[in-house]
């Protein structure tokens, strides 16, 4: 099963990713999973269409958080 996020540029709500960049200037993302933790993907591919691999663990202590996610509304080459 895919885990759609939602677009928020505020990480505001669980479930939901807002953009970013790496060190070297490639576009990555930033998401708030289901449990409320804030984690980046620069370790992650995220292709043209918003699927990302592999599939998300939540680096918080404690958190059960795993899943194959995708990002609602991704664009590669937006800032």
């Amino acid at each position: 099963m895919i885990t759609t996020m939602l677009f928020d540029n505020e990480l505001s709500k669980s479930g939901t990713w807002k953009g970013a960049m790496k060190f070297n200037g490639i576009r990555t993302a930033m998401i708030r999973c289901s449990n409320n933790h804030i984690d980046s993907l620069s370790y992650h591919t995220i292709a043209d269409d918003g699927a990302v691999s592999p599939s998300f663990v939540c680096a918080h202590l404690g958190c059960n958080f795993h899943e194959y996610i995708k990002l609602d509304g991704w664009k590669p080459s937006a800032i």
